[in-house]
Order: structure tokens, then C-alpha cells, then sequence
């Protein structure tokens, strides 16, 4: 049942990613639904669960764009194990975290993305779309991040996935 909620939630985020404009003002920065999503899974599940849903969300999201094959799914790894291994350290349930997390992840895997792409020249970023293209990042990251944890939070709690007491 976890890997059916799983790939639940991964279509349904690349649905939402892909139908919710871009737009100038946040550097045309996609919304960050697939990275909610991996940073979901690294805040509540184990390690393989949270591997799955990494690679899982970055093959969907490179195979939906332009990017090529691989970019997404290396940055989604990498961002889920940094965050799996400190999560002993935050507060996992609260929206300020969520805040947080969403803003900082979003912010890395924008830049790594666009590290990657500029380093085999399939991208020339010039420093005012880098920088409103991040700021947007940031600002994206920690308002869709903290949606996506509650809405993930109470599919898994509708089907039974979410231990009521093991929250408290």
C-alpha cells in the first residue's frame, strides 16, 4: 500500500507541476511539487522508501521537460539523504520546518540544476535571471512545501499509513 501512495502521490504531483504556470517574476522557476514531495518522504520514511520516491520524481520531472536524463534524479538523491540524516534534529511535524526545508531544498536543487546544465553548456545563465530565478526558488519552495506535507500527510493518514499515536 506505501508504494501505491507513493506513485499516487508522484503522478499527481508531476500533474500539478506541469498544469501550474511559470512565471517572470520568479525567473520561470517551475513549481516545486516533485521536490515536496521527495522532501516528504526524506522527513517521514526510511531511506529506500525515500530513494524510491527520489528517483521516481526526477525520472518523471526530466522526462516531462527539457532536461536531460539524470539531472533531476541525482539532486533529488543527494537532497533526500542530506535531509534523511538530519532529520533526527528538527522538528518534522511543524509547518516551520516545512517552511523552512522547502525554501533551503528548492534553492539547492535550482542551483545544482542549473550548476549541471551550465557545465555542459546546454545553459548560459546570465546573473539577473540566476538570481531572480533563485529568489523565485526560494519563495516557491517554502509555499508549495508545506501544502504538499499536509496533503501527502492526509492521504497517508486516509489510508492508514500514519500511525495516530507515533505522531503525538
Amino acid at each position: 500500500m506505501n508504494l501505491l501512495a507513493l506513485l499516487f502521490a508522484l503522478v499527481m504531483a508531476a500533474v500539478v507541476q506541469v498544469l501550474l504556470p511559470t512565471t517572470r517574476w520568479t525567473g520561470y522557476a517551475p513549481v516545486p511539487v516533485m521536490a515536496s514531495v521527495v522532501l516528504y518522504y526524506a522527513l517521514v520514511r526510511s531511506r529506500p522508501v525515500l530513494l524510491t520516491a527520489a528517483v521516481l520524481a526526477g525520472l518523471m520531472e526530466d522526462s516531462l521537460g527539457q532536461m536531460p536524463l539524470g539531472y533531476s534524479v541525482f539532486c533529488y538523491c543527494v537532497v533526500g539523504l542530506v535531509v534523511e540524516r538530519v532529520r533526527d534534529s528538527l522538528l518534522v511535524r511543524q509547518w516551520t520546518t516545512h517552511v523552512t526545508l522547502g525554501l533551503l531544498v528548492n534553492l539547492g536543487l535550482t542551483l545544482a540544476v542549473m550548476l549541471l546544465l551550465a557545465k555542459d553548456g546546454l545553459i548560459v545563465p546570465d546573473l539577473l535571471h540566476t538570481v531572480l530565478r533563485l529568489a523565485g526558488a526560494m519563495l516557491l519552495g517554502s509555499l508549495i512545501a508545506p501544502l504538499v506535507f499536509a496533503a501527502l500527510e492526509s492521504l497517508e493518514r486516509t489510508l492508514g499509513l500514519v500511525d495516530e499515536e507515533a505522531e503525538a
